[in-house]
Formats: structure tokens, C-alpha cells, sequence
């Protein structure tokens, strides 16, 4: 590879969803169905090869009248091809489709992508969060989080959210139990002592993450420290509200010395928040498949 030529990088994951394929390929292709749980505009019609998406859910691609995706090829019901204009590049993007009845099997795959700045979102993250709604969409109807991307911050802080279809108690006691935070940290020997100054660590080890509790109310908060390694002490709260089954939990991470520094923890923190909807809907065993991707976090 010369030094003019930039390194193209390829991630291919994959989900099974309890739905037909026909449903699934609506909700990829139907222009009413996508603004329902992916863009904020869309315009689509395969017969006439035209398929644009736009929005603050879909990275490097605002609603500002540049047209970054465009339809490739498609076979009804099996494959959707698309070009998308991401960091500067023409990339690939496709959708398999496979299954009968109500079982259907999506394979992605984003090839040609250049390499990822450093503070720009994680690929892999962003597709696994894409499947994941597009599973809860087809399958229970609703409109599953996705992070999105440009939206207004608090100086000094920052704040990222997402809806939960389990009761508040639920939620709360995953983040008030050692097993709850292994669940989604994966750190090694977590310690959780729910009292004011209490140990709370997610296993990650020294000045990696939060030490100890500094203030708590059962099933409406929990307020830590936070560090990363030589950077000053920052604050996490984390926020629990809702009923019926339904809970809203926010994150708020505060104490920032500079703008710059948050938002390298932004969408780091939604992919945490997507892992705890998961484990509290009682989708823990029902990941998206990695099937191929460059080392470390390159894209």
C-alpha cells in the first residue's frame, strides 16, 4: 500500500429476528418504515433505483441536501445493496436476508471503510446497535435506541438515554449487584456495597472507572466517582423513571475540565446502555454475531 493510498477496512455481523422476512425486508425498504426506527428522512423506490436516508441516527449523514446513500443492486425479499458516502469514502453496504416462517436471519456487511479518527463513533458498535433495533422494530413494533449523533450538550457534562421495556427495579438492581455490572462491563471481580461511600467498581481495574458510591436512592439513582487514568475526577449518575414496565434510565457524566474530552465517552456510554437494556429485557443470550472485523477498534 502506498503512502497516498488509505487503508479499507470490512466489519460483517449478523442477528436472527422472530419475524418473516417479508417484514424485515419492509422495514429495510419501505421509506415510512425506515423514518419508524432508523432515518429521519427517507426517500425510497427500488424499481425506479432510488434509496436516500438522512438523520442525526445515521453518522456522517445530516438531513442537509447531500445525498450519501444510494441504492447498488437489490433481489426482492433476499439482498439490499447500497453505496454510502462515510469519512470521505465510498463504502458498501448490504443486507442478506435469509429464513422462513417467522424466523429470519440478517447478515450485514460495510466493506471499503477507512480507518476510524479517534474520536469518531466505533463501527462494529453501531451496527450491532442498528441490528438490535432493527430486531426490537420487527418484532415487538416499537422504536429501539439508537445513538444519535450531533445532539446538544450541557457544558461541563453529558447526557445519553435510552428506553427499557422492564420495571424500574429490574433495571435498578442490575446496577446495584456485582453480577449486574459483570453482565455489562464484563470486568473482572466488579464490587458493589450500596451505601454512601461504599466500593462500586466495574472490574476494570486501578483508575479505570467509578471506586465507590456517593450517593444512592433505591430505584432512582446511583451517583459514583469516575476515573480514567490520569485525567481528573469526573461523576457518573446514572437516572431510573418510568412505570408500568417501561423505565427511562439516563446517564449523566459530569465534571468535565474541557469540551474536548467528553466526547470521547459519548457513544461509549450508549453502547454500555444498550448492553443493560439487553440484559434487563432478557435478551443477554440473543447477541448480535461478529463475524468479521479488523483487530482492535480500527473502524
Amino acid at each position: 500500500m502506498s503512502g497516498m493510498e488509505q487503508e479499507r477496512l470490512e466489519v460483517r455481523l449478523a442477528i436472527d429476528i422472530r419475524s418473516s422476512r417479508e417484514k424485515v425486508w419492509r422495514a429495510l425498504t419501505d421509506w415510512q418504515q425506515l423514518n419508524g426506527w432508523l432515518s429521519d428522512k427517507a426517500d425510497v423506490d427500488l424499481p425506479a433505483g432510488r434509496f436516500k436516508l438522512c438523520g442525526n441516527r445515521l453518522p456522517d449523514s445530516p438531513c442537509d441536501g447531500t445525498d450519501k446513500f444510494s441504492l447498488a443492486g437489490y433481489e426482492d425479499r433476499s439482498r439490499l445493496e447500497l453505496n454510502w458516502q462515510f469519512r470521505a469514502g465510498n463504502t458498501g453496504l448490504s443486507f442478506q436476508l435469509s429464513g422462513d416462517g417467522d424466523a429470519c436471519r440478517v447478515e450485514l456487511a460495510h466493506t471499503d471503510v477507512p480507518r476510524r479518527g479517534e474520536t469518531e463513533v466505533t463501527m462494529i458498535e453501531y451496527w450491532q446497535w442498528v441490528l438490535l433495533a432493527l430486531r426490537g422494530y420487527c418484532e415487538t413494533g416499537s422504536r429501539p435506541g439508537i445513538f444519535e449523533f450531533g445532539a446538544e450538550q450541557r457544558t461541563g457534562q453529558l447526557e445519553v438515554g435510552i428506553d427499557i421495556a422492564a420495571e424500574r427495579e429490574t433495571v435498578y438492581n442490575i446496577l446495584a449487584s456485582s453480577d449486574g455490572l459483570k453482565g455489562i462491563f464484563g470486568g473482572e471481580g466488579p464490587e458493589v456495597e450500596l451505601r454512601d461511600g461504599g466500593k462500586y467498581s466495574y472490574g476494570w481495574g486501578p483508575n479505570e472507572g467509578p471506586t465507590k458510591v456517593i450517593s444512592f436512592k433505591p430505584n432512582e439513582l446511583i451517583h459514583t466517582d469516575w476515573y480514567h487514568g490520569t485525567d481528573p475526577e469526573t461523576f457518573i449518575t446514572w437516572k431510573l423513571s418510568g412505570s408500568g414496565g417501561r423505565t427511562r434510565l439516563t446517564l449523566v457524566h459530569s465534571g468535565f475540565p474541557n469540551e474536548a474530552q467528553k466526547h470521547d465517552y459519548e457513544a461509549g456510554w450508549f453502547h454500555f446502555l444498550v448492553e443493560l437494556r439487553e440484559l434487563a429485557e432478557g435478551n443477554s443470550d440473543r447477541k448480535v454475531e461478529v463475524l468479521a472485523r479488523p483487530d482492535g477498534w480500527a473502524i
